[in-house]
């Protein structure tokens, strides 16, 4: 895998709002799949997928005790990252009514 990719592999973790919800939530330290769906708000199934996505770009770790799994960020660096993109954010200037996806999005 070349730096782009890795880059990409990065960015695709961070582009679903339930994937940057986990994350803001495991800021905080671990939970299990039943306290991260009770605060996100959405089914085990839909969560698992987020889940494994983040695991596979890095992001989390798991550890299994007695019958729970607990998720936590994979590294402090990552608390840096996301705080980054939330002074990033402040300073650009968009408008309210603004959507997510660029006009001009390319396939």
């Amino acid at each position: 895998m070349n730096q782009n990719q890795k880059r990409l592999k990065l960015i695709h973790g961070l582009s679903n709002e339930t994937r940057l919800q986990v994350l803001e939530i495991l800021k905080e330290g671990e939970n299990t799949v039943s306290e991260l769906m009770e605060k996100i708000g959405c089914n085990q199934s839909n969560l698992s997928q987020h889940l494994s996505c983040l695991k596979e770009c890095g992001f989390i770790v798991s550890r299994q005790s007695g019958k729970y799994v607990y998720y936590s960020l994979a590294n402090t660096d990552l608390f840096r990252l996301l705080n980054i993109i939330d002074e990033t954010i402040f300073d650009m200037h968009w408008s309210k009514n603004e959507e997510i996806e660029c006009a001009t999005h390319i396939i």
